[in-house]
């Protein structure tokens, strides 16, 4: 991971700069993705001592009609329910502690094995696992992770994060307002979906960064009310059946 040497103003003019390119690129630039916990500092900081999250947040806010814009070129051809034998297979193999613990520990994919155990579940909160891993575009990158819905029938894309997540409360928005973007009319039909049930969300536990974030920062509040982010917390009990609240700071 290479370190990142800024000024307040240099790491602004980088920001403008990725936005002014190709807006839905900046969650995958080093400016953002090196910018997590680590056991030797707890973020990046400009030379006159800015954290990097707070700076780029403001520029990103002030540019904020940019990240709004839906990719009207983007054809994906995913139809929702590929995955249902996956999930079939998940609910009737994830039946016990025992292998809902070695299917998360078996792996160094942490996330992804979190993920398949939510949706073993057919309930997880007031929420209702339906499908993963759905890419937005066709090939590569901009995959949501998790796809969740409610009693009112209201559709959560949703950016999980492992347990105790050193990511920034700034990358999973970004990330997840992206994937919301890359969701064109002719992909909301093909699905059944009405963009106007569709919902953003974010998902981490309490011993995660971005919840740290969140809790203490004007910025990351700011990024979440700019772009209508549903925040949800991740936990489980001793029997690893998982949960999902709302959190409503």
């Amino acid at each position: 991971m290479a370190e990142l040497v800024y000024t307040t103003q240099e790491l602004k003019q980088a920001t403008k700069k990725i936005i002014e390119d190709n807006f839905r690129e900046l969650y995958r630039e080093e400016i953002v993705t090196n910018d997590r916990r680590t056991k030797s500092r707890p973020f990046y900081k400009t030379k006159e001592g800015d954290a990097f999250c707070e700076v780029i947040a403001r520029q990103v806010l002030s540019e904020r009609e940019k990240f709004c814009t839906f990719d009207t070129t983007n054809l994906c051809k995913y139809k929702i329910g590929y995955h249902n034998k996956r999930l079939a297979d998940l609910k009737s193999g994830l039946t016990s502690p025992g292998a809902i613990l070695q299917h998360i520990e078996e792996t160094n994919r942490q996330e992804e094995r979190i993920i398949h155990c939510i949706c073993a579940q057919d309930r997880v909160g007031e929420f209702f696992p339906t499908d993963y891993q759905i890419p937005t575009r066709d090939g590569g990158h901009n995959k949501i992770d998790l796809l969740l819905k409610n009693a009112s029938g209201d559709i959560y894309i949703t950016e999980a994060k492992k347990f105790g997540s050193d990511e920034s409360f700034l990358r999973c928005a970004l990330e997840i307002q992206t994937y919301y973007t890359n969701l064109t009319k002719v992909f909301l039909q093909k699905n059944g979906w009405k963009i106007e049930k569709v919902k953003k969300a974010v998902l981490f536990d309490k011993d995660s960064f971005a919840y740290t974030q969140i809790e203490h920062e004007g910025w990351a509040k700011d990024l979440q009310q700019a772009f209508d982010i549903h925040v949800l917390i991740l936990s489980h009990d001793d029997n690893w059946q998982f949960n999902i609240e709302e959190y409503l700071g």
